[in-house]
Formats: structure tokens, C-alpha cells, sequence
């Protein structure tokens, strides 16, 4: 599993007293999401798709950014559409403004 952040991080990230039994499938949906949008950018994994060492700062933080999204509006629905030329997609905004500088620029 390639986890970003570990259960404890979450739980102080979301608040969260108890541990809820779906906790760990969040955490690995939002870890995921942002590896997915890093790419061949994750410079941080081995050459089997694990994290090798320390998880940059900006990285941890925009899994949780991500993560409480996900916690927040569990059904998919978002309280601010995007708007229609951005389509949908797209990481959070704030998700976004951590990862990008730690993308190479790629023609698509």
C-alpha cells in the first residue's frame, strides 16, 4: 500500500478522536489521488511504487487537504462547482497549489 500519511496524521488532520473504520480507506484513496496527479514526479517512491525515505512537506499536506475533502463531502458532491471551462477532475485548489511546483511541465 502506499500510503502518504499514516492513521495518526489523519486523525489529528480530521479531527477525529476515535479511529473510524473507514479511515484507512481514505487515506489510501487520497494517497492515491495525489501520486496520481504527481506522476513520474514522485521522485520519493523505489522502482516498485512505494514511498522510499521522507514524504516531502508540501506532499503530506496536500494528501490531507485531499483527504478531508474526500471526509467532507463522502458522496462526491462539492459545495462550489467548478467552473464550466475547467471541467471536473481536478484536484482541489489548494491541492493543486502545493503540487504543482513539484511537477516538470508536460504537453498533453
Amino acid at each position: 500500500m502506499r500510503r502518504l500519511v499514516n492513521i495518526d496524521e489523519a486523525k489529528r488532520h480530521l479531527r477525529y478522536d476515535e479511529e473510524p473504520p473507514e479511515l484507512d480507506l481514505l487515506i489510501e484513496m487520497a494517497s492515491d489521488a495525489v501520486l496520481n496527479y504527481l506522476g513520474e514526479d514522485a521522485t520519493f517512491l523505489d522502482e516498485n511504487g512505494q514511498v522510499d525515505g521522507v514524504v516531502p512537506f508540501a506532499v503530506k499536506a496536500a494528501c490531507l487537504i485531499w483527504l478531508g475533502e474526500m471526509d467532507k463531502n463522502r458522496e462526491g458532491q462539492q459545495e462550489a462547482p467548478l467552473p464550466a471551462q475547467f471541467g471536473y477532475g481536478y484536484p482541489p485548489a489548494a491541492v493543486v497549489a502545493l503540487l504543482y511546483p513539484l511537477r516538470d511541465p508536460r504537453m498533453a
